[in-house]
């Protein structure tokens, strides 16, 4: 199923197209079985897949609707050349035949699912070749005369679909001249019909179920609820011939000798790798895959009172068999194995850990003694390291007050001079309130914000009045004390600052700074702060 979804909702672009038209729908079993059997063995080939359903079990192939798909299939595909068309079962490669010689000219074809034996006489072998399905009536006989003593009548039953048809002759044919048994043959696609001639079966009877789609009450249904609803009413064993019906619940089927569709997909798809391999399709022979594998349900044998052993199929597929005891409690007999195999390499390792603990006592007091010295060989280079931190810290508190207290000597003459005391009063009592904000420990904050704060205190003190901050603010976790002072370090009039991608960019309309070489050494050393210039720019980047 995996590779019908991938193939089914992905494009890729390679070399060479090849188109899957399928009879029936992808929910349809058989065509998904057959579908993935495909794509199995054309995965990662070089190739463009299309995939097409035309549905015909739940829309008729009446030439209305056949020439509405075409025209559809004509208008999509006009422009693409495919390389090889592969159909599934009956109605597509009918399709195909049909529109071989103007829209398929080009294209060889492969088929699987082909129930009509008779067609290989309609086909090119130089444009055609594939897998007939090929059903096995006389095997399914013998398995329902094992199964019911004393049989007289067989039901076989199947839609009025073209498939259904072509296998309804190969049954009728294979049974023509068994005598003892008397068959009655129903092709219809209305289930209605169908249940009102099997109701009054005999118990001596049996059911073999072969292709279909039907309808129920003028609505279609699908497969489970028809196998379900022909189950209420048909009380004795049913026989079918594909693998896709043999486990489903809630029916009377016991088994049969059945198709496989993952089989079909899989040897038509090995054809197509011939083909493309160089092989000529005329070399490449016709399959006739039989029914090759034996399914029997146990559960609906027991209920029927059949016992498996006296059937004699050894290589037989069993499904829906009685859960055995460790089937049964197969969770908690895990959970109780798995608890005790848990419990006993715990206290495996408790002893071999007691062992060990005791057997080196004398060395894990050593190594506590060795602890215990390194611990504080560490200590005292962190307190080391951090007093160094500490001058630093107080020497940036230092800095930023000296900065600051030039400035407010200039506050002070203006206070003197305009006698604009409150309004003055006001500024000082800013700058002050800034410098506390400055002396807080590591945090995050935004450096755009934190130097437009900073220029407006300054603008204040009309010591710097024409500096421009622009850019895209971003997040540090610095020590706000020693970001001010690398700042302070690098502000002057007629500067521009840009902030841009964990960068600080400062531009300068005049002369740069002074001091420039001293000031990159010591923020580099100390601040971890990559520092580059030129004549009239700055550029800290945070590591």
């Amino acid at each position: 199923m995996k590779y019908l979804v991938v193939f089914l909702f992905t494009v890729f672009v390679f070399s060479k197209n090849i188109l899957i038209l399928n009879s029936y729908s992808v929910q349809f079993p058989w065509t998904r079985g057959e579908v993935e059997g495909i794509l199995k063995n054309l995965k990662d080939k070089n190739l463009k897949i299309y995939i097409e359903f035309m549905d015909t079990k739940l829309f008729a192939p009446t030439p209305e609707y056949l020439n509405n798909f075409y025209n559809y299939i004509l208008k999509k595909y006009k422009k693409v050349h495919f390389e090889a068309v592969i159909t599934t079962d009956d109605n597509a490669l009918n399709f195909v035949i049909e529109h071989k010689n103007d829209f398929f000219k080009n294209s060889k074809v492969f088929f699987a699912g082909v129930n009509n034996l008779s067609i290989k006489n309609k086909i090119d072998r130089n444009e055609f070749t594939g897998v007939f399905e090929k059903k096995e009536p006389l095997a399914n006989l013998a398995f329902l005369k094992k199964s019911v003593k004393n049989l007289k009548k067989v039901y076989v039953v199947a839609d009025n679909s073209n498939s259904a048809k072509a296998v309804m002759s190969e049954y009728k044919k294979a049974f023509k001249n068994i005598n003892n048994l008397k068959f009655e043959y129903i092709n219809n696609s209305d289930l209605n019909e169908i249940l009102s001639k099997i109701k009054n079966y005999k118990q001596s009877g049996m059911l073999l179920l072969t292709p279909f789609s039907f309808n129920f009450d003028s609505n279609h249904i699908n497969y489970k609820k028809a196998i379900e609803t022909i189950s209420d009413i048909y009380k004795s064993p049913i026989v079918i011939h594909t693998d896709i019906l043999a486990s489903l619940p809630n029916s009377n089927i016991i088994g049969g000798k059945v198709t496989d569709a993952l089989s079909q997909g899989e040897s038509v798809s090995k054809k197509v790798l011939l083909y493309l391999n160089g092989e000529k399709i005329s070399n490449i022979p016709l399959t006739y895959e039989k029914a090759n594998k034996m399914y029997l349900n146990i559960k609906n044998l027991e209920k029927f009172n059949i016992n498996v052993d006296d059937l004699g199929y050894k290589n037989a597929i069993y499904v829906n068999k009685p859960k055995s005891i460790f089937e049964l409690y197969k969770k908690y007999i895990t959970f109780t194995g798995v608890v005790l195999f848990v419990l006993l390499v715990f206290v495996i390792i408790l002893l071999i850990k007691n062992y060990k603990l005791r057997k080196y006592s004398d060395k894990i007091i050593d190594a506590n003694r060795n602890l215990e010295k390194d611990i504080k060989e560490k200590f005292n280079e962190f307190s080391k390291k951090y007093s160094e931190y500490i001058q630093i810290k107080t020497d940036a508190i230092g800095n930023i007050l000296k900065f600051m207290l030039k400035n407010l000597k200039i506050i002070t003459y203006e206070i003197k001079k305009n006698e604009q005391c409150k309004k003055n009063a006001d500024i000082i009592e800013n700058i002050v309130n800034f410098c506390e904000n400055s002396f807080e420990t590591d945090e995050n904050f935004y450096i755009k914000q934190r130097i437009e704060n900073l220029i407006e205190i300054l603008k204040m003190t009309k010591f710097i009045q024409n500096i421009e901050v622009s850019g895209d603010d971003f997040e540090v976790n610095f020590d706000k004390i020693l970001f001010t002072e690398i700042i302070i370090n690098f502000l002057k009039e007629n500067s521009k600052i840009i902030i841009s991608q964990e960068h600080i960019i400062i531009e300068y309309f005049d002369e740069m700074v002074d001091e420039i070489d001293n000031l990159k050494k010591k923020i580099e050393k100390i601040f971890n702060i990559n520092v580059e210039y030129d004549k009239k720019r700055i550029i800290l980047a945070f590591k």
